[in-house]
């Protein structure tokens, strides 16, 4: 894969939701998840999307009341990347905090799925040509338990 990211897991997050839920509060989405979607989608081109989760790529992630999270991403041939962090929420506008970084992006609720929309911060080549391009990440996951 040539990607680009401002933190190793931001290969997880990408595509359109279809998720509707509003007024996303942090302590709502408490509990351990696990991904049944992750895509990259070329900014300049909606159309354009790469999905690793088709290509074999796995996530979960647990999330304590506060924001607390841990995202584990399995990438086949390169092993588990596991990333310590913090979020925030704002209705449908979520805050990652790793590190350093600060990455925004919107989060959709609807019962026990969760889609999370990086709309900074990831580069992807998707034509090949050598040149990265900015994509958005978006992760959809699965609550498997509060």
């Amino acid at each position: 894969m040539k990607n680009r990211v401002l933190f190793p897991l931001a290969a997880v997050f990408l595509a359109q939701s279809c998720l509707t839920g509003t007024d996303v509060k942090v302590e709502n989405l408490q509990g351990s998840w696990v991904a049944t979607h992750i895509a990259y989608a070329n900014v300049n081109d909606d159309t354009d999307v790469a999905d690793l989760f088709a290509l074999g790529v796995r996530a979960s992630m647990d999330i304590g009341p506060a924001g607390a999270f841990t995202l584990a991403l399995d990438i086949p041939g390169e092993g588990v990347d596991v990333q310590n962090g913090e979020m925030t929420t704002d209705n449908n506008n979520v805050v990652w905090v790793i590190g350093t970084d600060t990455i925004p992006g919107e989060v959709f609720l609807q019962d026990d799925q969760v889609s999370f929309q990086m709309l900074s911060g990831a580069t992807r080549d998707f034509n090949g040509d050598g040149q990265l391009d900015e994509a958005r990440i978006n992760l959809v996951l699965n609550r498997l338990s509060s």
